[in-house]
């Protein structure tokens, strides 16, 4: 503190006030430094505070504030010069924030590349591609609700179904629907020119009929779809109860198949028509195959959409056996 003179500064020594006495000049001096060094002080610290990304596409991303991350992506406080409060792990390449640091580099290294990868086979078409990074991510996303969720969900589902691993395909498949119907993503966010071939009336999907020949693989999938059904929100889809019970009677679980049967309503046309074609499933593989041939013949005409080729299949497939046993 300087006196009124302007002669001599006060300045605390090892906690105890002292006197100096000083030049004039050398007084103004110590003033003019010490408002420096508050000024810098000052503005130094919204500069420290700032956070900084810089993008795969090379943009940099200076004095923004993140408000939080977590596994769906980075989330700012105020939107960026792009105008977007939102960034996904892919599109990340590095970053400073001020929240915790070790959370966000842990994040970013286990999701960023293969979210990276699964985008750029998506958009190339190598779907066999896709199974490793799809993998590899799935459990962190199936059950979230996010854009990025739903990418990783319809991967899985695609890259399954071209292994010809069509049965486990079923859990991804109705996640990824369940995402769209919620409106938690959207399909025009997919990168390449690829989308899922959906039935918005029953939710089922055209690239994955309710057909299915590996027993064992049908009673592997079993519980994940079950997991799958019990997150979706009510009413669910007609998709949901025919993937199961069609799953069921093919691994050979009649009682579970039947628990679940009287979900399919005998009112909703529907409904009704799916609820035939699996019985008639159910009839094929206990040998009744008249029964069968008889209930879808008289079904076919009232059945639509991606029954009738179920329908025939089975209908089909019951004449070769009376063929075989003829």
């Amino acid at each position: 503190m300087l006196d009124a003179a302007g002669t001599s500064l006060t300045i605390g020594l090892m906690g105890q006030p002292g006197r100096i006495k000083l030049p004039m000049d050398a007084c103004r001096l110590a003033i003019a430094a010490a408002m420096v060094l508050m000024l810098g002080r000052y503005f130094d610290a919204p500069a420290a505070a700032a956070d900084r990304l810089i993008l795969r596409n090379l943009e940099i991303l200076t004095d923004v504030e993140v408000a939080s991350f977590d596994e769906d992506g980075v989330v700012l406080r105020a939107p960026s010069a792009q105008g977007r409060a939102r960034y996904t792990w892919d599109e990340i390449e590095r970053g400073k924030v001020a929240l915790d640091q070790s959370r966000f580099d842990e994040l970013l290294a286990r999701l960023g590349p293969p979210l990276y990868q699964v985008r750029l086979r998506l958009k190339t078409g190598d779907y066999e591609g896709l199974a490793e990074p799809a993998e590899r991510l799935y459990p962190t996303f199936a059950a979230r609700t996010s854009q990025s969720a739903y990418l990783v969900c319809q991967a899985a589902a695609w890259s399954r179904i071209a292994l010809g691993r069509r049965e486990a395909a079923v859990e991804p498949v109705l996640r990824a629907a369940a995402l769209l119907q919620s409106g938690a993503a959207a399909a025009d966010g997919l990168p390449g020119a690829r989308r899922p071939a959906l039935d918005r009336a029953t939710g089922l999907c055209g690239e994955l009929l309710p057909v299915w020949f590996d027993a064992a693989a049908a009673q592997a999938a079993l519980k994940g779809v079950q997991e799958a059904i019990r997150g979706l929100s009510q009413p669910r889809p007609l998709a949901a109860y025919v993937y199961y019970v069609s799953l069921a009677l093919a691994a050979g679980a009649q009682e579970e198949a039947d628990r679940v049967l009287p979900s399919l309503s005998a009112t909703d046309p529907a409904a009704a028509g799916w609820r035939e074609i699996l019985l008639a499933q159910r009839d094929v593989q206990a040998g009744a195959l008249g029964a069968a041939a008889s209930r879808l013949r008289s079904a076919l005409p009232r059945l639509e959409g991606f029954a009738r080729p179920v329908a025939l299949y089975w209908l089909g497939l019951a004449h070769s056996r009376a063929d075989d046993e003829a």
